[in-house]
């Protein structure tokens, strides 16, 4: 019976073995690092890894393209066009995860293993860019850039595609191996990849919620918005 070993910063050992459905973990997993995979549910000759994972992508999506929707049709609304992107990424996440996280694993695994390794490998990028755009979208009610200006919506565009590339690449190079700068050795230790995935969604959450406090405290004379955002923390845990 395997062990846990004493917790090194960085590593994914320990984080695998207890929540091998993060996307890292699922890179590492079709990799060939021993960790505890879920068994999943078969259907006919498709397994399904966590089909409750694949029930919430699909809800969570149908409700982001309401939510699109409805922020698009404010057209008087701060941050309308930023948080555009936002509501794009999370989606474009919630699409991935479902091949990511849920599996899908067919009777000849050699031809998808490529395809949902990619998947985690992306849906790991999305992870750290998400995260990174929605602490953008927290200065934006302050206006130090007129929102909706090409200067605004730019900004956080670009930014937000070099966090993807760069997320992305340290992602597949420590997955694949390509040089050895990012390869996570025996205890699966790779210190950007925790960062990335980890630490930039916390600390993007916590500016986040702080900013629109600071916003609805300053800015609004009702209390109203500030107990809608007092409620939501939880369901960003969805972004794993």
């Amino acid at each position: 019976m395997s062990t846990l070993v004493g917790p090194t910063l960085g590593s994914f050992l320990n984080i695998c073995r207890a929540a091998s459905v993060l996307p890292v973990c699922q890179a590492f997993i079709l990799r060939g690092d021993k960790t505890c995979t879920l068994m999943g549910v078969s259907i006919a000759t498709t397994k399904i890894t966590d089909i409750l994972d694949v029930a919430l992508c699909i809800l969570c999506a149908l409700a982001m393209i309401y939510v699109a929707y409805r922020t698009h049709s404010k057209y008087a609304a701060v941050g309308r066009s930023e948080m555009g992107i936002l509501n794009l990424l999370y989606f474009c996440m919630l699409v991935v995860q479902i091949p990511s996280v849920g599996g899908w694993m067919t009777s000849q695994p050699e031809l998808t293993n490529a395809f949902f390794l990619w998947s985690s490998i992306i849906h790991t990028a999305l992870i750290a860019t998400t995260g990174w755009v929605l602490l953008l979208n927290g200065f934006v009610g302050f206006q130090l850039v007129t929102d909706g200006t090409p200067a605004s919506v730019y900004s956080i565009a670009v930014t937000a595609f070099l966090v993807f590339t760069g997320t992305g690449y340290v992602a597949a190079d420590t997955v694949y191996g390509w040089t050895t700068v990012f390869a996570p050795g025996t205890n699966l230790v790779s210190l950007p990849l925790f960062a990335l995935e980890f630490l930039v969604p916390v600390v993007a959450v916590l500016v986040y919620m702080l900013c629109q406090v600071l916003l609805v405290y300053t800015q609004l004379s009702v209390r109203k918005p500030l107990r809608m955002f007092l409620s939501s923390p939880p369901f960003l845990l969805l972004l794993y």
